[in-house]
């Protein structure tokens, strides 16, 4: 795509590599296990989202919320008693994995279960 009376500029120091990159390739990382300690750290501080088979444990409350009828985020907040953003984040997850799915418009917006929400949660120990 060009734009009339505009020329893209590139000067020596765009097609340099950032002097992080070339340090790490030429003395290698100093820390290479980095991801594993950090995941057990967020594990030890309860961080990291524990998994009940494919579902995490956070969703589930909200699976049993709108097991029976859908919700509209402001109720769905309100019955798990989440803040709004918390709430949406775990909204977001649920329907990532399929869980959940959200319907209606903008003004009247439902998070409903899917059938795959509703038989992974049957197959859940009650």
């Amino acid at each position: 795509m060009t734009y009339a009376g505009y020329t893209a500029r590139r000067t020596d120091r765009d097609r340099q590599p950032p002097r992080r990159v070339i340090t790490g390739a030429l003395l290698g990382d100093p820390q290479p296990d980095r991801l594993r300690r950090s995941e057990a750290i967020r594990a030890r501080l309860g961080m990291k989202a524990q998994v009940t088979g494919n579902i995490p444990d956070k969703i589930i409350p909200l699976l049993r919320a709108i097991e029976d009828c859908p919700l509209a985020p402001g109720e769905l907040a309100d019955v798990l008693e989440l803040g709004q953003s918390t709430c949406d984040d775990r909204v977001k997850t649920a329907v990532r994995l399929g869980l959940a799915i959200r319907t209606g418009g903008v003004r009247n917006r439902r998070i409903a279960l899917t059938k795959e929400g509703r038989t992974s949660l049957e197959e859940l120990p009650q």
